[in-house]
């Protein structure tokens, strides 16, 4: 008994761009690694100006964040906020209050 493996069934082949509809036209075209075109700052320089900067930042200490100038992130998450925060402050309490009629056990 043999047994026939037919290669069309197990090869993966790369995906080709091919331009017969003519929205896949713009596609660009599809390089071996041999062939790609080198970025245009080479990855060694890129590295190194990166390094460069990191020296410098270190150094100098961190800069915060200025505040925004009218003092406020999100002017219509103001009353939103405000109402959490009641919400927030009522809930506690009506939480301490339970706590003291509802005995509670809790082990360690």
């Amino acid at each position: 008994m043999t047994i026939r493996i037919q290669p069309e069934r197990f090869c993966h082949r790369a995906p080709t761009v091919t331009n017969e509809v003519p929205q896949n036209a713009d596609f660009p075209q599809h390089y071996s690694r041999k062939e790609k075109k080198p970025f245009p700052v080479p990855i060694v320089e890129l590295r190194r100006a990166a390094r460069e900067r990191m020296k410098k930042m270190k150094d100098e200490p961190r800069k915060s964040m200025s505040a925004p100038k009218n003092g406020l992130l999100v002017k219509s998450l103001v009353l939103t906020a405000y109402n959490v925060y009641n919400t927030r402050i009522t809930l506690i309490n009506n939480l301490k209050k339970l706590l003291k009629v509802v005995p509670v056990h809790a082990c360690g």
